[in-house]
C-alpha cells in the first residue's frame, strides 16, 4: 500500500520533486557552512558566533518573516484574480525597506550590548551586521519567488546559493581561511549574486506599477502582526536555550550545543521548504475540498512516514559523524542529537499542519501556541540546565515542547479545521 502511494506521489509530484532535490541540496549546503566553521575555530569561537547570529534571527524574524507568509498568500491571490502582484509587492518592498532602516538604528545606538553578549569586537560588528543586511535580502527575494508562484525558480535560487557557497567556501579555505568573518561577508554577498542569474525580466512586469494601497497595508499588517508576536516566541524557542545556557555555563558549552542544535535548526529548516511549497496551492484551492482533502489525506501522511524514515536514519548516522569529525571537543553534542531528533519527527508532524492553517488565516491559534510553549521551554531549560548543569537538559526541553506542539496541532485541527473543510462545497 506503501509502495502505491509512493508511485501514485511521484506521479502526481514531479514538480515537488524537483523542488525538493534542489532547495533541500542548496539549503543543506548554505546551513552547513557554520558546521564547516565549526571545524576551523575553537569550541569558545563558535559560541560567540552562535551568540552573534542569535541577533541577526532575532531583527529577521519580528522584522521580515512576518511578512513573508502574507505576502505569499495574498499576492498569489492577486496573481490568480489579476494576473499581477503589484499592489502586494509595493506594500512588502515599503515593509522591508522600513526594516532595513529599523536594523540600522538599532546596530549603531545598541553596538557596545550587542558586542559585549556576543563577545565579538568592532570589527566583526561591522561583519555581522553586513550578515543581516545580506539575510534580510535572501529572505525577501525567496519570498518574491514564491509569491509569483514560481516554485522551482524558489528551488533553483536555493541551488545557487548552495552551488556559490561551496565556490565561496573553497576559495577562502585557500586564500584568507574560514573564519567568522569569511562567513559574515558570505551571507552578504551571495543572495543578490544567485538572483541576479534566476529572475526573470518577464517577472518584472507583474511587479509593476507600484502602487500602495492602504487596505493592503491593513490586511499585512494585521496578519504580520500576529505572526511576528509568534515569531518572537518561535526565536526563543529556537535561540532561548543559548539564554539560559549564556546566563549558566561556559561560552565553551555554548558552542558544543550549538553543534547540535545548528544540524537540528537546519533539519527544520529543509523540512520547512513544505509550507513555502503548498501554500501558493492551498491559498489558490481554499474552495476546491477536493484538492484539500488530497492535501491532508493522501499527500500529507506519505510525507510523514518518508520524513520519519529520513529523520531516524540521521539520528543513528549523525552522531558519530561528529566524534569523527571535530573530535572529543564535542562528544557531548553527539549525545545531544538523540533527543533533539526525537523532536524533530514531532516538528516535521506539525510542519505539514502549517500551510493549511496559514491558507485558512488561523494565524493566531498559531502564535499563541508559539507564545505559550516558548514560555514551556524555557522554563523547561531554566530548571532543568541548574538541576542538571550540562547540555543536554536544554535539548530535552526542546524534545518535550516540540511533542506538545505537535499534539496542539492535532487537536486543534480536528476540533476546529476539520468541520469547515468538510463544509466546503
Amino acid at each position: 500500500m506503501l509502495a502505491i502511494g509512493l508511485q501514485k506521489l511521484a506521479r502526481q509530484g514531479k514538480n515537488l520533486t524537483k523542488f525538493t532535490l534542489m532547495k533541500v541540496f542548496g539549503q543543506a549546503v548554505f546551513l552547513g557552512v557554520p558546521l564547516i566553521l565549526a571545524k576551523f575555530v575553537s569550541p569558545e569561537k563558535f559560541g560567540s558566533y552562535s551568540l552573534s547570529m542569535m541577533i541577526v534571527y532575532l531583527l529577521t524574524t519580528i522584522m521580515l518573516h512576518s511578512v513573508r507568509i502574507p505576502f505569499i498568500k495574498y499576492a498569489n491571490e492577486d496573481l490568480k484574480r489579476t494576473g499581477k502582484i503589484n499592489k502586494v509587492f509595493s506594500v512588502d518592498l515599503l515593509f522591508w525597506l522600513i526594516s532595513i532602516g529599523i536594523f540600522t538604528i538599532v546596530f549603531l545606538v545598541f553596538s557596545s550590548p550587542l558586542e559585549t553578549f556576543a563577545a565579538i569586537d568592532g570589527q566583526e560588528l561591522v561583519f555581522l551586521f553586513l550578515a543581516l543586511i545580506g539575510i534580510s535580502v535572501r529572505i525577501f527575494y525567496d519570498g518574491l519567488f514564491l509569491a509569483l508562484n514560481r516554485r522551482l525558480a524558489n528551488a533553483r535560487f536555493w541551488l545557487g546559493m548552495g552551488i556559490g557557497s561551496i565556490i565561496y567556501i573553497t576559495l577562502a579555505y585557500f586564500s584568507y581561511g574560514i573564519t567568522v568573518n569569511s562567513v559574515f561577508l558570505m551571507f552578504f554577498i551571495m543572495p543578490p549574486i544567485v538572483f541576479f542569474f534566476v529572475f526573470k525580466k518577464s517577472d518584472y512586469a507583474k511587479l509593476g506599477p507600484w502602487e500602495i494601497e492602504h487596505r493592503y497595508i491593513k490586511k499585512m499588517w494585521d496578519f504580520a502582526a500576529w505572526v511576528a508576536v509568534g515569531g518572537a516566541a518561535v526565536y526563543l524557542l529556537n535561540w532561548g536555550d543559548n539564554i539560559v545556557l549564556r546566563a549558566t555555563l561556559s561560552l565553551e558549552d555554548v558552542g558544543i550545543y550549538n553543534l547540535a542544535y545548528q544540524l537540528f535548526k537546519g533539519a527544520i529548516v529543509l523540512t520547512g521548504f513544505l509550507d513555502g511549497y503548498f501554500l501558493p496551492f492551498l491559498s489558490q484551492n481554499l474552495n476546491n475540498r477536493q484538492k484539500i482533502n488530497e492535501y491532508i489525506y493522501k499527500k500529507r501522511p506519505i510525507l510523514i512516514i518518508i520524513g520519519i524514515i529520513g529523520i531516524s536514519i540521521l539520528a543513528l548516522t549523525i552522531p558519530p559523524l561528529i566524534n569523527l569529525i571535530y573530535g572529543q571537543a564535542y562528544d557531548l553534542a553527539g549525545t545531544a542529537i538523540y533527543f533533539l531528533f526525537i523532536g524533530l519527527g514531532f516538528s516535521f508532524y506539525k510542519q505539514l499542519y502549517d500551510p493549511l492553517f496559514n491558507a485558512l488565516e488561523r494565524y493566531k491559534f498559531v502564535q499563541i501556541t508559539n507564545i505559550i510553549l516558548v514560555i514551556f521551554n524555557l522554563t523547561m531549560d531554566y530548571i532543568l540546565v541548574i538541576c542538571w548543569h550540562n547540555i543536554l537538559a536544554a535539548a530535552v526541553a526542546t524534545m518535550f515542547t516540540y511533542i506538545l506542539m505537535a499534539v496542539a496541532y492535532e487537536i486543534y485541527y480536528q476540533l476546529r479545521c476539520k468541520k469547515n473543510i468538510l463544509s466546503i462545497n
